[in-house]
């Protein structure tokens, strides 16, 4: 690997792990070695920890191990830059994990510290009820994949064409870091791309996670959790987990603006999975293949080629149909795809529906209501009653059905569906009136 790349890396790596031993020594001193901690909504406590090293981390004291395998075993030392060091690709990775094992205890203190989310704009961690709506399309490829944008673009008008290409092959985007104090999510706020509410960007698939580089391990460990819910993988079974998000989980990151030393050890990390980072800027590349499925690192100066560019190193399999419209036809497009209980119950229902395709007049039926058999044919009933269950909401009280395949009345016959058209049957006799 690179030695700009590698030396880069695990000074992030020193960096986060500091800062985690700092926010840890504060957090003993206002809380006692028994405060329960953890991210909301989850039953992996500390996911990557959890799926990594193993460890149910659940209480503030039991983090002090971690923090120190991490510092003596993990992490290897800063390389010297005054003269020739070797930059392998172990420690390159290693730092990567200690990075992300960092990253994830850092923001577990400030959850506890109630710092995180940053504020109401942001969304914070990913809860295991949306890792089983959404994640069961990540990995069985109803949706393509996800991406992580970190930073932001040099113009508004920049991010709204990255994000758009990305929403066009329905990827998921989440939104992390700055650059030079200005987010993605700035930019798309002032183009009415998104809403201030972070979860309404689940809809649109656009969600922004943090303003720290930090929060890129939200992203991350979404994915791994992905190996142990859908893959089946145990706890601590590191090997597998890693194998999973490379083969299954088709992520990858997209670098905007500077990168910093934090930025390359996530984007390490990142890679440890087996998700490749692409880059608008001038950074040494890593074209070797061998832990990604392609390469690892790769530079795209021009905004537009950007996304097909990070498509065809992960490996995506997305075809986009270019439709004459004036409007984007994708479901990233449409909030209005999952429809509100209060507009669902508005429409005509399927049974209403059917019943207006499916009804005949009769000549015998003195209420005109009818049945239908299981031949297809509309057979009239000679006495008051309510239709079939697909032509009604009632049929559990007035009605079974027969082995023959036609609905037939019950001997007792309720009051209630000798005096009560129902609403279905008003709108399938209406509808029928004016068609004929």
């Amino acid at each position: 690997m690179s030695r700009i790349v590698t030396q880069a890396a695990v000074r992030g790596a020193h960096d986060i792990l500091g800062r985690a031993e700092a926010l840890y020594r504060q957090c003993m001193e206002e809380h006692e070695g028994r405060q329960a901690i953890g991210f909301p909504e989850t039953a992996y406590y500390l996911p990557m920890i959890y799926s990594l090293l193993g460890e149910e981390i659940s209480q503030l004291n039991q983090l002090e191990p971690i923090l120190e395998y991490l510092r003596k075993d993990l992490c290897p030392p800063v390389p010297p830059a005054d003269r020739l060091w070797l930059p392998y690709l172990e420690n390159a990775l290693d730092a990567g994990i200690t990075t992300l094992i960092a990253e994830e205890i850092y923001n577990c203190l400030r959850y506890l510290l109630g710092t995180e989310p940053h504020d109401s704009t942001w969304h914070g961690f990913i809860s295991d009820t949306i890792l089983r709506t959404l994640g069961i399309q990540l990995v069985d490829g109803r949706m393509p994949g996800f991406a992580a944008i970190v930073g932001a673009a040099p113009t508004t008008e920049i991010a709204v064409d990255v994000v758009r290409e990305l929403q066009k092959r329905n990827i998921l985007t989440f939104l992390i870091g700055n650059h030079e104090g200005r987010t993605c999510r700035d930019q798309l706020l002032e183009a009415n791309v998104i809403t201030e509410d972070p979860k309404a960007g689940w809809d649109i698939y656009i969600v922004p996670l943090g303003p720290d580089t930090e929060s890129i391990i939200y992203a991350l460990n979404w994915a791994i959790r992905g190996a142990l819910t859908f893959g089946g993988h145990k706890k601590g079974d590191w090997k597998a987990c890693l194998d999973y998000t490379r083969a299954r989980i088709f992520a990858f990151g997209i670098g905007l603006g500077t990168i910093d030393d934090l930025k390359y050890g996530s984007g390490a990390g990142a890679i440890n999975m087996g998700f490749p980072v692409i880059c608008d800027t001038e950074i040494p590349e890593i074209r070797p293949t061998g832990v990604c499925t392609y390469e690892e690192l790769v530079r795209e100066l021009d905004h537009k080629k950007i996304v097909p560019t990070a498509i065809e190193v992960r490996g995506v399999k997305v075809k986009v149909t270019d439709i004459d419209v004036p409007v984007p036809v994708t479901a990233a497009f449409c909030p209005w795809r999952r429809p509100s209980r209060a507009r669902r119950s508005a429409r005509p229902t399927c049974s209403a529906r059917w019943a207006a395709s499916t009804a005949r007049p009769s000549s015998t039926s003195a209420c005109g209501r009818w049945t239908r058999s299981r031949t297809g044919r509309s057979r009239s009933s000679g006495r008051t009653s309510i239709p079939c269950r697909r032509a009604g909401p009632c049929h559990s009280a007035c009605w079974r059905r027969s082995r023959g395949g036609r609905c037939r009345p019950t001997s007792s016959r309720s009051s209630s569906a000798t005096s009560t058209r129902s609403s279905t049957t008003r709108w399938a006799s209406s509808t029928w009136a004016s068609a004929t």
